[in-house]
C-alpha cells in the first residue's frame, strides 16, 4: 500500500472575500462554470491566471491572464470552461468618489469608461467592456490589487490609501482601455459643459441655494440653449443632473461623516429635510438612514435614524 494515497481532483470553486463597503475584493479560483448575476454596483474583473470563455449578452469571448471586464450595473455574465482561472473582482460605491468630480472629468478615459455611465444617462450600445492589459500595465494593476487587498483585510476599507489605490487602479485600467480601443470610446465634453459641471460642483460644495440661470455668464449662452446641448450629451436636463449631484454628495457625507441626516441635507443645499429624504429614496432605493446602516454600519446611528430603520423593518 502506498505511503500517500492519491486524492481525486476536488471539483469545487474557491471564493475569498476582503473588505466591506464602500469597496470590496473577491478572489475566485474557478474549476467549474460560474454565473455572475446582474448587480446594482459597478464591478471590475481582472484575470490573474489561467483562462476561460466569457459569456455575456454581447456574445462569447476567450479571456486569459491580463484580460479585464468592466461591468456596469444590470449586466449578467458567466465564466464557462475555466482552466486554472484566477480572477479578482473589485466592487465599489460610485458615491465614494462624489467629491472628486473635477479630477474625474479631467481624466477623460476614466470618465468615459466608468463614471459617465454611472452619473449621466449617456447613450451606449453596451455597458460591459472587455479588453486586455499590457504586461507592464498588468504588473501595475496587480500591485494595486495587492495593496488594496491588504488594506481591506486589515479592516481599513475607509482609509485614504484604500481610496487612492482604488482610484489608481481605475486610472490604470481606463488608460489601457483607451489604448486598446484607440480612444474611439472617449467622451469629449464641450468646454461649456465642463464649465457648467464644475460651476455646479462648486455651488453644491458650498451648500448654497442657487438658480442654474446664474451660470449663464460663465457658459456664455442662455440656460435654455445650454439645456438642449446638455440634454443631447448627458441624456438628462441640467436641473435633473444638479439635483442628482446633490444627492450623490449627500450619500458621500453619509458614507464618510457622522453628521446627522438633517445636517447632511442642509450641507448639500436642501432646506426641506423631508424633500431630501424623499428624493434620496427615489435615487438610491434606500432611505438615508438605511443607506448609512447598510454601507457604514460601524457609524453610530442618531436617534432619528434608528427610528427610521425601525419603521422600515416593521414595514416589511
Amino acid at each position: 500500500m502506498p505511503l500517500f494515497a492519491r486524492k481525486d481532483r476536488v471539483r469545487d470553486n474557491r471564493i475569498d472575500n476582503a473588505g466591506r463597503w464602500p469597496v470590496q475584493i473577491t478572489r475566485f479560483e474557478l474549476l467549474e462554470d460560474y454565473e455572475h448575476p446582474a448587480r446594482e454596483y459597478p464591478e471590475i474583473f481582472v484575470v490573474e491566471d489561467g483562462g476561460f470563455l466569457h459569456e455575456s449578452d454581447s456574445g462569447t469571448q476567450a479571456l486569459r491572464r491580463g484580460s479585464v471586464v468592466v461591468n456596469h450595473p444590470g449586466n449578467r455574465h458567466a465564466v464557462k470552461q475555466p482552466e486554472g482561472a484566477r480572477i479578482a473582482r473589485v466592487r465599489f460605491l460610485p458615491e465614494w468618489f462624489a467629491n472628486d468630480l473635477e479630477q474625474i472629468v479631467k481624466a477623460p478615459d476614466l470618465f468615459s469608461l466608468i463614471f459617465a455611465h454611472l452619473w449621466l444617462d449617456y447613450p451606449s450600445e453596451s455597458t460591459l467592456f472587455t479588453f486586455t492589459l499590457s504586461e507592464d500595465r498588468m504588473a501595475a494593476v496587480e500591485s494595486d490589487l495587492y495593496i488594496l487587498w491588504t488594506e481591506l483585510n486589515e479592516g481599513r476599507q475607509m482609509s485614504a490609501l484604500a481610496k487612492i489605490t482604488l482610484f489608481k487602479l481605475l486610472l490604470h485600467i481606463s488608460d489601457e482601455f483607451a489604448i486598446f480601443w484607440r480612444q474611439q470610446n472617449r467622451i469629449e465634453l464641450r468646454p461649456e459643459i465642463l464649465t457648467a459641471l464644475l460651476w455646479m460642483e462648486d455651488a453644491i460644495s458650498r451648500g448654497t441655494t442657487i438658480q442654474l440661470k446664474d451660470m449663464e455668464p460663465e457658459i456664455g449662452m442662455t440656460l435654455d440653449h445650454f439645456g438642449k446641448i446638455f440634454k443631447k450629451v448627458a441624456g438628462i436636463t441640467p436641473a435633473a443632473y444638479f439635483q442628482q449631484r446633490r444627492l450623490h454628495r449627500g450619500a458621500w457625507r453619509l458614507l464618510t461623516t457622522d453628521e446627522r441626516i438633517r445636517e447632511v441635507a442642509k450641507k448639500t443645499g436642501f432646506t426641506d429635510f423631508d424633500q431630501f429624504s424623499k428624493l434620496f429614496q427615489k435615487q438610491f432605493e434606500l432611505s438615508p438612514g438605511v443607506y448609512r446602516q447598510k454601507f457604514r454600519p460601524e457609524l453610530k446611528l442618531e436617534e432619528e435614524e434608528q427610528e427610521e430603520v425601525q419603521e422600515k423593518a416593521a414595514a416589511g
